[in-house]
């Protein structure tokens, strides 16, 4: 995670001057960058440091779990641990581009905070037509893959023109939102921490605090960006999936850190009055994420209608998943 992966990043957007598909192109390429450092870890030789590592061979995403572990060590030992601090703050100033990067990209696609109000972007079909989903999209339970050009294009078959490009930059920006969130939830919640302890929420918060500066301060702190993400994923994935539950685990968590931002705020400012110059862009963020909590709750509901009201032959794959769907609605 140093200058060179930054500039590859870079070099990567530059697609989007291109006169023809360059967003979507720079998308796809996205979608299946963020799988791979899945896969192979986000530091450089991180292999060295798995292969020194007592954790087991078998792990899911055992490199970046790896890599996660030597840069949260770097940070929290002020470099004594694993790879030395300036590497680390670099190293995790890259995935915040990343971050960044990805929230411009869904943002121009029409999938702002303030678009996701936006009814043309909610689908009242009961069955998402390319997933499979229950009112919503159906994402793989475990590391969602990248989308090919074939998928991509099997939209394009669609009488609506508008809907056909809508449906494809929606499918891209939940499966990008979906699996930049799943790659930094081995960062800020990482395994070698105790999720109870003070220490573990305070060295969540620290990384989520800041801004990008080279993107300018547009987007607020990386926090103001994670939310984003998670409302989108909040809005179309299928409310009954285990993505969709993983999505509200975090988004609560987001919720405690900003409202631990505001009072800081208006503890050091001291004021109490909302919207304030300080706290506005986290200010409005509470506000969406409780008018999409209660969206959200409309869904749950029209799905638990669905479940009770039809066999599972309809829906799911066997009566044992619609019983699990059943119970992560209710969760």
């Amino acid at each position: 995670g140093g200058d060179s992966a930054f500039h590859a990043v870079e070099q990567a957007a530059s697609l989007q001057r291109v006169c023809v598909n360059g967003s979507e192109v720079f998308s796809l390429i996205l979608s299946h960058l963020l799988p791979d450092l899945m896969e192979n870890g986000t530091v450089l030789g991180i292999e060295f440091y798995a292969a020194t590592a007592n954790a087991p061979l078998d792990e899911r995403n055992r490199l970046l779990k790896q890599s996660a572990r030597v840069v949260t060590n770097a940070i929290l030992t002020n470099g004594a641990d694993g790879m030395d601090m300036p590497a680390a703050v670099r190293h995790w100033r890259c995935l915040r581009h990343l971050t960044a990067v990805i929230v411009a990209v869904i943002t121009n696609c029409g999938f702002g905070v303030a678009e996701l109000f936006d009814y043309r972007n909610q689908h009242a079909s009961a069955l998402d037509v390319f997933s499979g989903g229950l009112h919503g999209i159906r994402l793989a339970d475990g590391n969602v893959p990248g989308i090919d050009g074939s998928e991509y294009i099997l939209a394009e078959n669609l009488d609506d023109r508008d809907r056909c490009e809508r449906e494809n930059f929606r499918r891209v920006c939940v499966t990008l939102s979906a699996q930049l969130l799943s790659l930094l939830d081995a960062f800020i919640f990482p395994d070698s921490l105790d999720a109870s302890l003070p220490a573990s929420q305070l060295h969540g918060l620290a990384l989520v605090r800041t801004n990008e500066p080279r993107l300018g301060l547009a987007q607020g702190p990386l926090l103001a960006s994670l939310i984003r993400l998670s409302l989108l994923l909040l809005c179309h994935l299928e409310p009954s999936s285990v993505k969709f539950l993983q999505c509200c685990s975090r988004l609560r968590c987001f919720v405690h850190w900003t409202l631990e931002l505001i009072r800081e705020s208006v503890a050091l400012a001291g004021y109490s009055a909302a919207f304030h110059t300080l706290t506005a862009p986290l200010d409005r963020m509470v506000l969406a994420v409780v008018l999409h909590a209660h969206r959200t709750l409309a869904r749950c509901s029209a799905v638990l209608y669905e479940i009770e009201a039809s066999s599972y032959r309809t829906y799911f794959s066997s009566e044992e998943a619609q019983k699990k769907a059943f119970k992560r609605l209710f969760r």
